[in-house]
């Protein structure tokens, strides 16, 4: 039995992406919890920080465990690690890399880069994919629906989910922003006679935060807001699965890959998107090949979601890659 670790740290959106792409491949896995020391803020570039730039306890542990033949990682923090792994512990690992690792790419078996990132060198072992890499079985999403099905008795029997995302490098959330959003949403949720699902991310601003609660009661619409660090339980996957359709800000692309996959009726919020290239590259490739609409398209465009097939692709791709079988 093949030995597979998925390499996790404080990066969400990356680790969501390795832990898919190990369930898209049907492989058993044991996440590898990572612990970083201030050199890893050092370039990639630079290897002699390799070492440095993990926590002692806990790459001892690595080193000890149980060799593995596979090695997820995602991001270019967790890549460094993936890197000193392979060159100085087991070189007969197979290693994946997700998105660029910053570094040369001959240090991996495999490099999975998004379609949006703009990579058009024919490399042979990178592997380009479309959207971002999401996963649930049909067991995960018959749970979750079991699960919380009944929570949202109170409102209507149809639900619009909404997940509101929040400012990063290049993308910056004006409060005309989080009103025009909420505004769509109301007209949406009004015409289907929906009730409504809202929660925020741990990137959206307080300020922000306030402004959503602010029109969630001006709009006149059932609803129920779920504000991110509750102590409550985060019930983001009962959204998902109990919602009629999902409205998503078009700067959280795990978000968006997680609706459409799900296999939700996706709605994209990208007016907030106007300082970021990728972000929009990203959303327009999602309606290109019909897997969304833009939210305020919503009344003249249907949806149509064959997501499930890309992941079949990419599993195949992936093996073929690395000359395994399935």
């Amino acid at each position: 039995m093949m030995i597979v670790w998925v390499l996790c740290d404080e990066r969400i959106g990356s680790v969501k992406q390795a832990i898919a792409l190990a369930n898209i491949m049907s492989w058993d896995y044991i996440k590898k919890d990572l612990k970083y020391t201030c050199f890893v803020k050092t370039p990639n570039f630079l290897s002699v920080f390799d070492k440095l730039s993990v926590d002692r306890a806990l790459l001892q542990e690595l080193i000890l465990a149980p060799k593995p033949d596979v090695v997820i990682s995602s991001g270019r923090r967790a890549a460094r690690v993936s890197r000193l792994l392979k060159k100085s512990y087991f070189p007969t690992a197979k290693t994946i890399q997700i998105l660029d690792p910053q570094m040369s790419f001959a240090h991996f078996d495999l490099v999975l880069l998004p379609k949006h990132d703009l990579f058009e060198r024919n490399i042979s072992n990178v592997l380009v994919f479309d959207g971002a890499i999401a996963y649930f079985s049909q067991d995960e999403k018959k749970q979750m629906l079991s699960y919380w099905k009944d929570f949202w008795n109170y409102l209507p029997q149809l639900k619009v989910a909404l997940f509101i995302g929040g400012d990063s490098k290049n993308i910056k959330f004006q409060e005309s922003h989080i009103i025009d959003l909420l505004n769509q949403t109301g007209k949406l949720a009004k015409t289907l006679g929906a009730g409504l699902l809202v929660t925020a991310s741990r990137r959206t601003s307080a300020s922000n935060m306030a402004i959503v609660k602010d029109m969630l009661a001006k709009l006149e619409i059932p609803y129920y807001f779920y504000e991110y660090g509750s102590v409550d339980e985060n019930p983001y996957f009962g959204m998902l699965s109990c919602s009629e359709c999902v409205i998503v800000t078009g700067d959280s692309i795990s978000m968006c890959a997680e609706s459409v996959v799900f296999g939700k009726k996706t709605y994209i919020y990208a007016d907030v998107l106007e300082k970021s290239k990728k972000h929009q590259r990203f959303v327009n490739e999602l309606i290109a090949l019909s897997y969304a609409v833009l939210l305020k398209d919503f009344e003249a465009y249907p949806v149509a979601n064959s997501y499930v097939d890309v992941n079949r692709s990419l599993r195949d791709a992936v093996l073929l890659k690395l000359g395994l079988n399935g």
